[in-house]
């Protein structure tokens, strides 16, 4: 993609999310007006075995919904404050619930996610979107309080900014506050930014994690050289890519420590790097996080082999992964290390269950060819 296109790609993209904030904004406030709309009873399947039943929460003060998605990186950027709101209303005895929305996902990630954010936080099963269309939820993560007798006291962004350092206003914690006060909300409903639930996510969620993944580098491809790097590992050891003595080396980047897909993906390079090694190929991990982060995600998950702090995102930037929200991406790159140093192979959007499978197969039909040379 040239420079021209380039620029007039992402001018279209960012048009056309403001089209779609200004959709989501419209329809919001459409179709449930300041202190006018009430809750229904609902009745929805757990993920832990039981039902949730509206009519029967007799003794809550108030509701709390919380819609998130695995899949979603704003869910995960957002789950510890969430988790924070949770100790909130349980203290004064306010029903808190994540929903789940993601017909994609399997229980098996919602489960990963729960086990993840470390507390027992009611999980709600709305997969069909009966409860997010009934009251007006659009995208993930976004949050909805209602009062005791149902009725809407807020809904919509949790505070004002994903990134935590720059939150200048807790716009739900405000309301929250308010409402347990008896005074007055100030404002009944905000737009909620993240991860679009029907409208074109896969779409506008793949645009936004490949174009601002690649905008810094869109040359690199396989054949490239490698960049170089000078990061610190889990021990808080300084580990250059010419320091690892290797036939290959396989990069792999990733959203978050700790995060269900990461996890598997991890535990799947932990659990195969006896079979790697055989091919004298070495894993190194990358992603975002601090070396504390690593150390603790390490030892959790007792990984076998190095991952990486790019807590600058310097490296993420070279080999074009860093997306819009600041976190790499699932990208994997397998390094000729031990002749040209070039990128033999790019693996994007990689499935974490499989894709070490996909590695070991890739690098043994390889050296099937040169050994036919």
């Amino acid at each position: 993609m040239n420079i021209w296109n380039q620029e007039r790609f992402f001018e279209l993209v960012r048009v056309g999310m403001t089209l779609v904030i200004f959709m989501l904004d419209f329809t919001a406030h459409a179709q449930t007006s300041e202190d006018s709309f009430v809750l229904e009873n609902i009745t929805l399947p757990t993920f832990q075995d039981t039902y949730y039943v509206l009519d029967e929460r007799k003794n809550a003060n108030g509701f709390v919904f919380a819609f998130v998605s695995t899949r979603c990186p704003s869910s995960v950027v957002y789950s510890q404050r969430l988790v924070e709101i949770w100790e909130l209303c349980k203290n004064v005895k306010i029903d808190f619930a994540f929903v789940f929305v993601n017909e994609e996902e399997s229980v098996e990630e919602i489960n990963e996610f729960l086990k993840y954010i470390k507390f027992s936080v009611l999980a709600l099963d709305d997969r069909s979107k009966n409860l997010a269309q009934k009251i007006g939820a659009k995208v993930t993560p976004e949050i909805f309080l209602f009062s005791k007798t149902k009725r809407l006291v807020y809904g919509g962004r949790i505070d004002d900014s994903q990134r935590e350092e720059n939150v200048q206003v807790k716009e739900f914690q405000e309301a929250l506050a308010n409402f347990l006060a008896g005074k007055r909300v100030r404002q009944t409903r905000t737009v909620s930014r993240g991860m679009i639930m029907t409208l074109l996510p896969a779409f506008l969620f793949g645009v936004f994690s490949c174009a601002w993944g690649t905008k810094d580098n869109e040359g690199l491809k396989e054949g490239d050289k490698a960049p170089g790097f000078n990061l610190k590992n889990h021990k808080n050891e300084y580990v250059s890519l010419e320091s690892l003595k290797s036939k290959y080396v396989v990069l792999f980047f990733y959203p978050k420590d700790g995060t269900p897909g990461c996890t598997v993906e991890a535990c799947s390079f932990r659990d195969s790097l006896e079979k790697l090694t055989e091919k004298d190929v070495k894993v190194i991990g990358i992603s975002v996080d601090g070396v504390e982060s690593h150390s603790e995600f390490h030892k959790n998950q007792k990984l076998n082999y190095m991952i990486l702090s790019d807590a600058d995102k310097s490296v993420s930037k070279k080999y074009g992964v860093l997306n819009f929200l600041g976190f790499s991406n699932r990208t994997t790159f397998i390094v000729d290390n031990a002749g040209t140093g070039n990128i033999i192979k790019i693996y994007k959007d990689v499935n974490p269950k499989t894709h070490v499978s996909e590695i070991l197969k890739d690098i043994s039909s390889r050296e099937e060819s040169m050994n036919k040379k």
